[in-house]
């Protein structure tokens, strides 16, 4: 079973002054998704993974357009954007369902925050009808915040799984490892 939802809004508006054109733009997108399958395909409920992801992003651009000026024009503009972004995945095995004394799941929780801001300039002058000189600048400045956690869970639950089979089985056989980590960046 899978579930894909995304939505957009965005509006764009122009205001024109004798010097050129004021323009802004403003967009927010929204995208969840969900997923739950049962990956064994046996009649009862053994090895089961479910998905979810979720992203929220908003954008806003400013930007004035100069007029042509005797063969000269340019641009200048302001940019930012911010997303949030949270992913979860469930691996989950209930070894209960054929007799086994273990059960648990591979939890991994992921999120991420992200904001870009730049500033940006652009200049043409026209020399001839054949020569143009373009020059441009932009500055940028992104941030990032992120956060991962892979961990055994209890079976169908956020909690920690202490039982040391469990913790056994999926470390040695299916090859998991615990850990978390976050990180900033500028």
């Amino acid at each position: 079973e899978m579930c894909i939802r995304d939505s957009l809004l965005s509006l764009g508006l122009d205001y024109d002054f004798s010097a050129g054109t004021l323009s802004t733009l403003s967009a927010y997108y929204k995208y969840s998704y969900d997923e739950a399958s049962d990956v064994d395909f046996l009649p009862f409920d053994f090895v089961n993974h479910y998905g979810s992801q979720e992203l929220i992003q908003f954008s806003q651009e400013l930007r004035f357009t100069s007029n042509d000026s005797n063969g000269f024009n340019y641009i200048l503009g302001l940019y930012y954007q911010k997303s949030d972004l949270d992913s979860l995945r469930r691996f989950n095995v209930d070894a209960f369902a054929i007799g086994q004394s273990f059960s648990g799941g591979r939890h991994n929780v992921f999120s991420q925050e992200s904001i870009n801001q730049a500033l940006f300039a652009q200049g043409s002058y026209q020399f001839s009808k054949q020569w143009r000189f373009n020059v441009g600048l932009r500055y940028s400045k992104s941030k990032k915040t992120l956060f991962k956690n892979l961990y055994i869970a209890e079976l169908l639950s956020d909690q920690v799984n202490t039982d040391p089979l469990s913790t056994f089985i999926f470390r040695n056989s299916l090859n998991m490892t615990p850990h978390q980590f976050s990180s900033q960046s500028h």
